[in-house]
Formats: structure tokens, sequence, C-alpha cells
């Protein structure tokens, strides 16, 4: 190590520090200037709400008797101006307790106006005038023009009780984006509570934005200590220096330190220490420890007082959360400001059903009541952060209320201790909390709000200006108006459009500030009617949070989640220590054990790895990796396993074997895909006697006996399957079937073929869902629907609010069915099976497309649910009973996080749209564009309107419009060549022999209901085209479209295909 440098003489040094560029360049500038007192963000902002007040106020002066501006050149105006610039401020500020604004506030304002001119202006008003302008305030002549409030709002204080809640609560909320978060919170909260620290001085306050001025791991220091009566468990606490203390945050000789010590195994929850050295482990900040056992359970124990080294670094030691790459994450440099920690303080604190949200100043306001029994007067400032003589404490923090046995001291009698522990208890700010107080407006009362004579007013405005836009681009569009005139309408619709912006902004503005000041209103009657609830014995409103029909169910419950347990442990109780460091041991590998993040929205058992990866291929669980939903990316990674499991089982449980078909060849098959395809052979190649309607039976040969079952001559393998699979014990089926229930989260893998317990799982949700409302109720039932507010063409509901009706309607969120949809139709109708009965729709646009094509038609109808009786509806009114008594998705939905929007259909078109087939859960259908074949009914004998549905013979599946289905088929498709249907009556059963259909000449049209040479796609229209060019540019506006390109698997699909723009690329097009 080199010598230290020799101090050098003040000339010298001079010299040295002179020759820098920018002192230099200081040392030349000249220093008659003003210089103002630096101030923080917060004051300067306040600053210039004075001054803008002021400028205000001289505007409604005589001109020239009052300055604008407030600087060296501006003259010090007497002293009634300043008496009626707080005339001016009494009778123009908006009182947040009462009508007028506080007294005391006005005072402040006077103050820092005061202030400003002898700062700024570099003018010190006299002390009369402060005496004077005082005086006036607190004057009757001002009172009886502005009578100022003398009230002060209620200050509250955080008591043990109200502290653990939170802490706890701090763990199982759902808005912290990470875990990190949740323990920082904790630990920032208990900090608070025990050394009644500010809230600035421990995260980055207001008035330091942006400066990262925050605790700091470099003022924590963990001291161990060693223990003789248990030498591998040292005695271990930390010590915290806490700077930025009240007025002396720029001084850093200014400062307090305090000492923190483990809980005891009953608070091992709340331990400061367990959650610092958690916090600080997963930062690293340690030197040369890296787990908590080196600190706690050390291998070597220590012989002498030691503190652990830190790593030289001025990371916070709490930080906000931010967004990298789809991820959210802790920062590693930005700390953790003040209002976000206040923000998840009151949003916590309203979630856990506190009368009033939790500050941070309610922590520190508990805090000082708690200890200031304990400590004298000085010790108290000098926690407080308060100077010699200050009142600050008596006046802000000291709590008014006294709970004491006073008539104890009275009467002379002893202490009623358990009165007394329920006067406590009654002090606590979560004593009267209900987690049923609302914080948000009901649908009925948001619908209210809506009607407000005032925001409907706004609308029809907003709709006048839409009104002219439209009539003005009328203009626009005829080409007889020369240039001038285009361009003066073309500069009015940018007015027009510029005043909408502006009047939305004014309308968000409105119904945002209304709605806040309802929701609190509400929030406030609901605890207000807390006793009457009390004493009439009325249960106050229990939210089912989009859970309502879900059954009980006889499954097993899924195992606890890593946050449960840990809860269970750390707050329950649930596990018993040794030691207090065994407890913090296990409390920090635990909090290192959870996932980094709360877990997504998964179905039960299914979730994230503990690295936040999916466990079947491994990709991280993002939104921008997984932009479907992570829990619809696992389920469907962990379907696809399942499956390909099922299908490696079958195969390695197959025997060598050989088949026992009447007449086959004797021929040894090896695997069971060779056997299963062989069998199906022999199942399906009666063609003929299909077509020309003859029997078929079973040929299988079981002990020299031909089985000889007979079987209808439309069977399919699926019903070849259930006569295998119970008299022959065969699975003849391809694949085996495996199903998911989305309601227990149980899987079902069909081995025998027979589906016989998925049915029956099937059918016992049946009897807890829908067996209540099966029997059709006579004559006309009141079906009016509850808790929906009609948006314009379209309804909202809240999934929280529960009703009456049949659970048929859905609750799906990021791809994950937290409610499936069910269909009415099928669901009691007998003469489907179990699992087609009790089909789970996961999926709305799919749900809407069964709907529209397979049973809604344009015929009168009954609804399909019996408990809604016999009233026959026609289409539009069916489709709209659907929609606004069932909540069913008939003519589409729109994603919303707590609500579902569910559109009407439109009173034109009485046929409910079918929703676009483009893959994914996007919630957002559009009807079909594909033009409707016309074809005259006589040419097409059985295609009547009375009959509802079809069955073509080719495709093998029920149909409502056969013609246009058979127009539209592949010339070389099955459906083509056979040409034939039956029709089907209500209950799916054929109804006599087959009709032929009278396929047309033209055949322009064949092959537009496949896929198949489609390599263009229109992402307007939601089309495919053999080509482009014969929609665009005649038919579609749009100026791109997409095509496929095989070999590139990002671009394999048309929907996804390469983007081309059709004005370049139908130059150079073969």
């Amino acid at each position: 190590m080199p010598l230290q440098p020799k101090i050098p003489p003040r000339a010298e040094l001079l010299k040295q520090r002179a020759a820098v560029p920018l002192v230099a360049e200081k040392l030349q500038e000249s220093l008659d200037r003003l210089f103002v007192k630096i101030l923080s963000t917060s004051t300067l902002d306040f600053v210039k709400r004075i001054k803008c007040w002021w400028k205000e106020f001289a505007k409604t002066q005589p001109e020239g008797t009052v300055p604008v501006e407030i600087n060296r050149d501006a003259k010090m105006p007497p002293l009634p101006v300043f008496l009626a610039f707080a005339q001016y401020q009494a009778l123009s500020t908006r009182g947040r307790i009462g009508e007028y604004a506080v007294k005391d506030t006005i005072k402040s304002q006077l103050l820092s106006l005061l202030a400003i001119w002898r700062r700024e202006a570099l003018q010190p008003p006299p002390s009369v005038y402060r005496q004077q302008v005082f005086a006036y305030i607190d004057s009757a002549e001002l009172q009886a023009i502005a009578p100022l409030c003398t009230d002060a709002r209620p200050k509250f204080t955080l008591t043990a009780v109200d502290f653990e809640i939170l802490v706890r609560a701090f763990f199982l909320d759902r808005g912290f984006r990470t875990v990190h978060m949740s323990v920082q919170m904790a630990y920032i909260i208990t900090i608070q509570s025990l050394m009644t620290e500010r809230p600035g001085a421990l995260v980055e306050g207001s008035k330091h934005r942006n400066t990262n001025r925050a605790l700091l791991w470099s003022e924590h220091e963990w001291h161990v200590e060693p223990n003789p009566e248990d030498p591998h468990h040292p005695i271990v606490f930390l010590r915290v220096i806490i700077h930025r203390l009240k007025g002396l945050g720029s001084n850093d000789a200014a400062y307090k330190e305090l000492v923190l010590f483990p809980e005891p195994n009953n608070n091992r929850g709340l331990c400061p220490v367990a959650m610092a050295t958690a916090l600080a482990l997963k930062d690293g900040i340690f030197a040369h420890v890296t787990t908590a056992e080196q600190i706690f359970n050390p291998a070597i124990p220590p012989t002498d007082h030691h503190i652990l080294l830190l790593r030289p670094s001025n990371q916070c030691a709490v930080r906000s959360e931010v967004l990298t790459v789809g991820t959210w994450e802790i920062s590693p440099t930005r700390a953790l400001t003040y209002h976000i920690y206040n923000d998840h303080l009151r949003r916590t604190s309203l979630n856990q059903g506190f009368v009033n949200a939790v500050t941070g100043y309610c922590a520190r306001r508990g805090a000082s009541n708690r200890i200031s029994g304990e400590l004298s007067d000085q010790d108290l400032r000098t926690l407080m952060g308060h100077s010699k003589r200050s009142e600050a404490f008596d006046s802000a923090y000291k709590s008014k209320l006294i709970v004491k046995d006073l008539g104890a001291i009275l009467h002379n009698r002893p202490v009623n201790e358990q009165q007394l522990i329920a006067g406590e208890t009654a002090a606590n700010m979560s004593s009267r909390r209900d987690v049923n107080a609302p914080q948000k407006l009901s649908v009925d009362a948001y619908a209210q709000l809506l009607a407000e004579d005032e925001l409907v007013a706004m609308r029809n405005a907003r709709k006048e200006l839409t009104e002219q836009i439209a009539a003005l681009s009328k203009t626009l569009k005829s080409a007889d108006e020369d240039e001038a005139v285009q361009n003066l309408v073309t500069s009015q619709i940018s007015d027009l459009k510029a005043r909408i912006e502006s009047h939305d902004k004014s309308y968000r503005n409105t119904v945002r500030r209304e709605n806040k000041f309802r929701v609190a209103q509400a929030r406030k009657d609901y605890i207000a009617g807390a006793s009457e609830r009390q004493l009439l014995g009325i249960k106050g409103k229990q939210p089912t949070k989009g859970k309502e029909n879900r059954p009980p169910s006889g499954a097993p419950l899924p195992p606890a989640s890593p946050m449960d347990t840990f809860i269970a442990t750390f707050f329950d109780a649930a596990v018993a220590f040794e030691t207090v460091n065994d407890s913090i041991i296990a409390y920090i590998n635990a909090v290192h054990a959870l996932p980094q993040k709360h877990l997504a929205i998964c179905y039960p058992n299914e979730a994230p790895d503990g690295d936040n990866k999916c466990a079947i291929c491994g990709i991280i669980c993002t939104s921008v990796m997984m932009p479907k939903g992570i829990g619809k990316h696992i389920h469907d990674c962990l379907a696809t396993r399942r499956l390909a499991d099922a299908q490696q089982t079958a195969a390695d449980n197959f025997e060598l074997t050989i088949c026992d078909w009447d007449g086959c060849p004797p021929r040894v098959y090896e695997s069971r895909p060779e056997f299963i395809k062989h069998l199906q052979n022999h199942l399906m190649t009666s063609k003929t006697a299909l077509l020309d309607g003859k029997k078929r039976f079973c040929k299988w040969n079981e002990d020299d006996d031909i089985c000889g079952h007979e079987a209808e001559h439309d069977w399919l393998i699926a019903d070849w399957a259930g006569h295998f699979a119970s008299a022959h014990g065969l699975n003849v089926h391809t694949t085996i079937a495996v199903d998911h229930c989305t309601i227990c989260g149980e899987w079902f893998e069909d081995d025998l073929g027979d589906g016989a317990s998925w049915a029956s799982h099937c059918m016992g949700h049946y009897e807890d869902m829908f067996a209540s409302h099966q029997k059709r109720h006579d004559g006309v039932v009141d079906v009016e629907p509850t808790g929906i507010l009609d948006v314009g063409g379209a309804i909202k509901y809240d999934h929280a609010d529960g009703f009456d009706g049949a659970p048929l309607h859905g609750h799906i969120r990021k791809g994950i069915a937290l409610q499936p949809y069910y269909c009415p139709f099928c669901v009691f109708d007998k003469s489907l099976d179990p699992a087609r009965r009790m089909k789970q729709f996961v999926v709305a646009t799919v749900f809407q497309r069964h709907l529209s094509q397979q049973h809604l038609d344009d015929a009168p109808a009954m609804c399909p649910v019996p408990s809604c009786g016999t009233h026959t509806f026609s289409p539009l009114e069916l489709a709209t009973h659907l929609v606004r008594v069932h909540r069913l998705p008939v003519a589409g939905t729109s994603r919303s996080t707590d609500t579902n929007v569910l559109k009407l259909p439109v009173p034109d078109n009485d046929e409910p749209a079918v929703p676009s087939k483009r893959k994914g859960d996007n919630n957002r259908p559009g009807p079909s564009k594909r033009p409707q074949v016309e074809v005259d009914d006589d040419e097409h004998p059985g295609i009547t309107p009375s009959v509802k549905k079809y069955y073509c013979t080719g495709c093998r599946r029920p149909l409502m419009d056969i013609k246009n289905h058979f127009i539209r088929s592949s010339l070389g498709s099955l459906c083509r060549k056979r040409h034939r249907f039956f029709q089907l009556a209500d209950n799916g059963a054929k109804i006599g022999e087959a009709f032929s259909f009278n396929l047309p000449e033209d055949t322009t049209l064949a092959g537009s209901a496949s896929k198949k040479d489609r390599h263009h796609y229109c992402p307007r229209c939601d089309e495919l085209f053999k080509d482009i060019r014969s929609h665009l540019p005649d038919h579609c506006p749009s100026e791109t479209f997409r095509i496929k390109d095989p070999k590139n698997p990002d671009h394999r699909h048309a929907r996804n295909g390469v983007v081309h723009t059709f004005a370049e690329w139908v130059l150079t097009a073969p």
C-alpha cells in the first residue's frame, strides 16, 4: 500500500482546485445575483400554487396596485393587500372536511406567501404583517363572510392486532406482482411499528422524487454474539441506522439508530430480523454468507462478538417492481416510492375490510403511543425525530382515546379485565372490519350513475358531434367540391375530433370523480348498517367472486399451495420450533422457496414450477412467452402430455394378438395401432350396406361363437366402441380418450373405450347443478333478469353476483374456465348421452358457434331450460332471453376483468351471428361473412322449413344448413360423392329414409368450405381465399393481407402468414 501524500499548503490546494475547468469557469462568474434556498420538490410545488393563486388574486385588484410577479423588482404591497389575499383564499378555497377550508390551511398559505417575499424578493415583511394577517383570519369579520372550518380529519392508530392482520394479508394479497414485494412491505410496516419511523425515512418520499433516498443495506448491521447455553445457536440482532430525519434530510451528521431483536415462536411470522435477513440473502449483500444456516446455526460456533461483513454497495433495501421483458421483478436500483407503499397499504387494508384505509403514518402513530409510556419525554422526542420543544407528538400523534376502567378508580373496585380487553379491542382499526364492504359500485348503482341527467346530456352532445363529422365526411367523398372547400371541411372535421377528445376526457373525469365519491358513500352506508344487521340477525352479502356455480365435489382437495403452507407454518403456528434461530432459518428458507411471483390463474393441481416455468415444456411463464395465458399454456401442455402418456401406456400394455373377426385370415399383430386400424376396417367396410340400408352385425368370434350383435345402419366407431368395450373388453378407438373436468380438476383416461367413468362423473355434476331445474313449469313464469346493466346494445353483469337460474353461464379468465359454459339445449335433452349433455365449453366463441349452428334457428320455440315455463318465444326473443336471463354469449362477448359484457342480438337479424373460427379465446367473435347460397327448395326434396336439422351421410354429422354444406363441399369429398342426407327430429333421431341432394352444375363454390389450397387470408374479414384478387379491392377496403408460407414454421398457417400490401403485391403476382 503506498504512503499517504503530504497535506499541501492552502495556497497550493487552492491552485490545484482552481485548475479544474468547471471550477475555473465558476470563479469567473459574478456573485452579484439572487440565491434562493434549496427547497424540496413538494415544497416547490406548493410555492408554484401560491404564486398561481397570487396572480389570480392580482387580476381581481385595481391595475398597478398589486405586482403580478414576486421578484427583486417588485414592490412590497401594503398590509391591506395581504389581508385581501387572505379574504380571497378563504372565499375561493373549497374545503375537504366542510364547505369552507380549514383555518390553519389559510394561515399556512399566508405564511408561505410572506416567506416567498422574503426569499425571492429579498424584502422581509414586517412582523406586524404576520400578526395582523393571523388576527384577521381569526376575526369575526372574516368569519361572517367565510366561516372557516376548525375541525381536523381523524387520525387513526395501527395497533398490534391490526399490524398482524396486515402482515398476513401482504402474503395472500394478489395485488403484489412478486412475493419479494410482499416481504418488503412486511419489513417496512414492521420497522414502522417498532421504531415509530416516518415513511419518508424508509422509502423514497414525495419530497425527494427520483433520488433513491431510502433505507440502504449499508445502514444495516448484523451482530452475532456467542450463546454459552447453546453455542450452535448464537444470539443475532439487527442494528439499523436511520438517516433522512425530518427537516435534516440533507445533513448526513443527523441520524438515529435502534436495535431489532428476533421474535419468539408465537410471533415467528412478524420477526423483523428474519424478514431483513431473507431480503438481504436474496440480494446477496453478505460478503461471506450465502445461507441462513451460516448465520443462525453455524457449523463453527462463534467465540466472540462480531458483525457480518457486507459487500460495498449503496443498494436500497426496499425497491420497486419493474416490468422486464414481460416479467415483473424487483428493480436492482429503483427505490420503493412512498405513493406505491401507501397504495399497497390502502388497497390491502380495504381488501381486508378495514373501516378506514391504513397509511404509513397510522403505523408511526400507533408505535409512538405504545412506546410513549415506556420512554422519557426526551427519549420519545429523539425516537420521533422531533425538536427539543416540539409539541408535535401531543398535537398530531398522541391518541385521544383513554382506555382505562375509570369506574374502578372511582369506586375503588378491582378492574374488570374482560371489559377492559373489549374496550382495547374497540381501539383497533380492524375492530369492525368486514370483507364484504363494497369497494366498487354494484351494477345497479353504476346504472343509476350513468342515468344522471348531466351524463346523459354529455353523451347526447357527443353523439351530435359524431353526426356532424359523419355529415362532413360525406362532403369529402364528393368529387364535385373544389380543393378549398375540401380543405375547409377537413379543418372542420379536425376541430370536431379535437372537441370530441376533450369532451371524452371531461366525461371520463366526471364519471371517475362521481364513482369514487359514490363508492366511498356506499362503503360508509354499509359500515353504518352493521348495527342494524347485528340487531336483526341479517347476514351481510356474501360475494362469490365468480365461482357461484361451482358445485360441491366429492373429489379429494388439491394439495396446499406453497403460500398456504407458509401461512400455516409461520402465522397459524402449525409447526413448533425448538429455538428462535430454528424458526428464523425455517422462515428464510420458506420465503426463498416461494414462487417469485404469485401463481397465475390455473386449474386445480396445475401451476408453474419453483422456477416460474412450465413443468412440461420448460418455458418461462410470462405473458410474452404465453400470450394466451399462463394457466392455459400449462393446461394445454399437461393435456398433451397426458394424452401421449395414455397412448404410450396402451401401446406398452398391448400383447401380440390375432384378429378374431369371423373370416379374417390368421395374422399376428405386433402393435396396437396396426391392430386397431385393421379392426376398424372390419367395422366400417359395409359402406354398401350403409348406403343401401342393409343391416350389419358383429362378427367377433369368441370360443367358436360369433357375437352376432345387430348394429344400426348408421353406426360409427364411437357406437361400435360401446359394444366392444362391454361385450368383448376391447377399446377400438385409435386414440385413448382423455377428458378433464374444469370444475374439480380431475382427469379421466378412457382405457376401456366405453367412456363410463367420464359419463358417471358428468351425471354427478348434473345432479348437483341442473336436477333442480329439469321440471317444466306450466304457464308463464317470471324470469325477469336480475343484476344486469344495459350498456349500448349489450348487458353487463358482475361475476360475483349470483342468481337463481340454472348455472349455465361461464366465467373465463385468461383462458381458464373458472366456470365453464353449458349448452341449455344439450343439458336438458335426455336423449343424449351424459358426456354430450354435460359438455364443458371453455371458449366463448366455440360455445357461441355451437348454439348458432346446432340449435338456434328461425322457428318459435320454448326456452330449453324447463324451469322457464312453457312460454313460446320468437327467434329474436329466445336469443335475447338466453342472453339477459341465462347470461349466455349468444351474440358475442367482450373481454373484461371484473364484469362480463354480453352483446344483445341485433333486431334486424334474428339469426345470431356465427363467431370467427380463429384459434384462441379472444372473446371477440364476429359474424360470418360468407355469402349464403340461395337455392330453390323445389329442386331439393326433403329440405323444408319445418325441419330444423339434417344429417349428412358423407361427413356423418348433424347440420342446420344442408344446402350450403353440399354446394360448398370439395369436389372429391365423400359428402359430394354420396350427396345423401336424413332429416332429424328434435331428439336427434333420423326420420324416414335418406334423401338424395341434387347437386348444381355450377361448381364455382365447391371447396369454399375447406381450407385446402386457400393460402390467402384477409384479416379484416377473417376469411381465407385461393386468390385474394377475387376479394380485394372490389369487396373489401383492406390494404394488406397474409400469405401462407409452409416452409416457415412461424407462417405455416395463412392466418399467421407473411403480411403483404395488396397494391405492391399485385404488380408482381403470378
